[in-house]
Formats: structure tokens, C-alpha cells, sequence
């Protein structure tokens, strides 16, 4: 590439255009697009030979992929997603709901055990009716099965109630306290072309624990919630936002996290809902750094049968 001469990006490979070199040499060029670790490795070891050599192939790699943002802004910002309470925060601004997650404290016990088993009466019931009623010559049996069935279900709860008891896993509590509930997992840097991936679950099972060895336990509820984090970060984005959206489409990845917006083309608000048109997320630094994390989320007092 000529020194001075302007770059030319473009949405589509030049028809006919393949890579003249390694792992998918004389395959069409848009084969990068399913392979954004393939990508991020030529980008490492061959930013040089791609500029010089194969400019094509390099434009359509930003063109698809945006420029490189390797700047100390985007390493501080990229660090901050070592810390728990940042990455707690940033899951809990791209995803609201999971303020709900944890709610054990004001769980009823016997309640989820009643609904339980009322629960699996009536799957007993319906499978009955639903077995018997196929056959006409049979139907004058449903009553009997559904009484059986029903009395089958009654048997086994009571037999909970008189040597079992009640307790809820979610972790290793320590005498009845649990701490980080919420658990943070899996992060990395510079996967699958996005800047950070990582995991945020919860889980928690209510279990009929047998009071004698060998006997059988049973989950009798139980809930799991569990969100894939993937981040672009850009700490500044302007009138460029096109190419970032354009980039994140092709990489598959899900929020954006912006430190300063200083485009004049459109409004901030009116930049996520052009990102949220492709279900990607965009939130500010500030908005992040706002967000309160529960104290459920840290530490939490599990309720007792």
C-alpha cells in the first residue's frame, strides 16, 4: 500500500476475492467472517505483512471487524472487569432482571414443598387419564387409576414430612450464612473477537433430605439463572457507531461499553436503540458505575425449615 494513499473499505468482498495465504488460503474471503479468532491471530502476528502485502484482505477485515482499539484507555477499561463488584455491575446494567435473582431470605418452605407435590398429583392424574381414555373399553377404570395415583403421591409426601427435612443448596453456607450467592465465572480477554467474556450464575434447590443414611434424597424446587456476558469496549464512540455495530454483528457480540460518546449525528439514546435493533446492549461507564448491587448478591442468610 502506497504510503498516503486512502483506504477504501467495503460491506462485500470484490467478487472473486479469496485469501492468498494460510489456514483458508484459495477460500472466498468472507470465510473470516465465521473463524473472529482467526482473525484476531492474523491481526496479532501479521498487522505488518496484511497492510503491505494483502491490503484487500485487510480491508475487508476492518470493514467487518473495525479498527484495532488496543489504546490505554481500552486496557483500563478492559481491566476493570477483574474486579467482581464491576463485573456484577456492568451484568446488572445490561440485564435488569437479574436484580430479581436472588430472593431466599423471604422464601416459604413449606409452601414450595405444598406446591411441589400438588404439582406431581396432578402430572399423576393427567398421565392416568390420559393412558385410560385412549382405550374406550378402559375408560370405566380412569376413576380407580385416579384415585390410586392420587393416594400413590399423598403416601410419598407424608413420608417426607415424617423422616425427612427440608434445606436449600446453593453453595457451602457457614452457619447458615452464604457468601457471593451469585457467582462469577469463565472471564476472559480477547475471546471469539469480543474484548471480555464472562459468566454471572445463580442456583439454588430445595431438596427433601432423608434423616437416615441411604436413604434417598429429592429436589423438590429450585431455580438457576445464569447470563453469557460478551463486551465490546470503545472508550470513545462518535459518528463512527455504524462500523462498531457493523463489527459486532459479524463477531456475535452481545453489549457495548462506552466511556465518552461525542457523536453530533444522532443522540445517545437514539445510538442504543439503533444498536437494540440488533439485540446488542450499549451502556455509558457512568450508567455502570451507578448501578447498585444488591447485598443479597454478596451475602445472604438462608432461610430454615
Amino acid at each position: 500500500m502506497n504510503a498516503g494513499k486512502q483506504t477504501v473499505l467495503f460491506e462485500q468482498a470484490p467478487a472473486g476475492q479469496t485469501i492468498p495465504f494460510g489456514k483458508y488460503k484459495d477460500q472466498p474471503v468472507e470465510i473470516l467472517l465465521t473463524d473472529p479468532d482467526y482473525v484476531t491471530w492474523l491481526r496479532a502476528t501479521m498487522g505488518e505483512k496484511l497492510k503491505n502485502q494483502y491490503p484487500m484482505v485487510l480491508n475487508y477485515i476492518v470493514a467487518h471487524y473495525g479498527e484495532p482499539s488496543r489504546t490505554p484507555d481500552h486496557n483500563a477499561l478492559q481491566n476493570r472487569f477483574l474486579k467482581r463488584e464491576f463485573q456484577i455491575q456492568f451484568a446488572l446494567a445490561v440485564t435488569p432482571g437479574m436484580a430479581n435473582w436472588v430472593r431466599l431470605e423471604g422464601l416459604d418452605l413449606n409452601a414450595l414443598f405444598e406446591n411441589e407435590f400438588a404439582r406431581r398429583e396432578a402430572d399423576a392424574i393427567k398421565f392416568e387419564k390420559n393412558q385410560y381414555s385412549a382405550v374406550p373399553s378402559m375408560v370405566s377404570r380412569i376413576e380407580a387409576a385416579v384415585d390410586k395415583a392420587r393416594a400413590r403421591i399423598q403416601k410419598d409426601k407424608a413420608a417426607w414430612r415424617e423422616r425427612g427435612r427440608l434445606a436449600i443448596y446453593t453453595g457451602t453456607p457457614r452457619d447458615g450464612i452464604l457468601e457471593n450467592p451469585v457467582k462469577v465465572s469463565g472471564l476472559r480477554f480477547e475471546e471469539s473477537g469480543a474484548d471480555v467474556v464472562y459468566r454471572v450464575d445463580h442456583s439454588w434447590s430445595l431438596v427433601a433430605e432423608s434423616k437416615h443414611s441411604g436413604g434417598q434424597d429429592d429436589v423438590v424446587a429450585g431455580c438457576r439463572e445464569v447470563v453469557g456476558i460478551t463486551v465490546q469496549i470503545k472508550p470513545v464512540l462518535g459518528d463512527d457507531y455504524p462500523a462498531v455495530l457493523r463489527a459486532m454483528k459479524a463477531v456475535k457480540t452481545k453489549f457495548l461499553l462506552v466511556r465518552d460518546y461525542t457523536g453530533i449525528g444522532a443522540t445517545w439514546g437514539e445510538v442504543k436503540q439503533v444498536f437494540a435493533l440488533d439485540a446488542i446492549r450499549a451502556v455509558l461507564l457512568e450508567d455502570v458505575e451507578r448501578v447498585h448491587v444488591p447485598e443479597s448478591f454478596n451475602r445472604i442468610q438462608l432461610p430454615r425449615f
